[in-house]
């Protein structure tokens, strides 16, 4: 085990894509699930930046191409539509159910789940 692990290389382990990979079938597997266990709570990812947020949504797309393409969305201030989307995110009846954000939503956000 090495004494010390730099910026640079802890970052590439933990930000590729077999790592989101992993991360988001544990998420789908693993996370709180609402209306009789059937479908995803809402759920905040908090990603590092915005390169890793998109990386987050684009392998969200092709781990689950059977999800509609607003389930998992990048909320972050990058989208000129953020407001929107927290807005809909916000709402147990509208998509998205998973958003990725950077430096937004960190104080949390309350939603009512039905």
């Amino acid at each position: 085990m090495p004494d010390k692990i730099e910026n640079t290389a802890l970052n590439e382990w933990v930000f590729n894509t077999d790592t989101i990979r992993e991360a988001l079938h544990i998420l789908m597997k693993h996370g709180i699930h609402v209306a009789a266990g059937s479908k995803l709570g809402k759920t905040i990812i908090f990603a590092k930046n915005h390169k890793h947020a998109e990386k987050i949504y684009e392998v969200f797309g092709k781990e689950y191409p059977n999800y509609p393409t607003d389930f998992c969305r990048v909320i972050d201030n990058k989208v000129s539509y953020a407001q929107s989307l927290i807005d809909e995110f916000s709402d147990p009846q509208k998509m998205p159910q998973i958003a990725v954000s950077v430096d937004m939503l960190d104080t949390g956000i309350d939603i009512k789940q039905r």
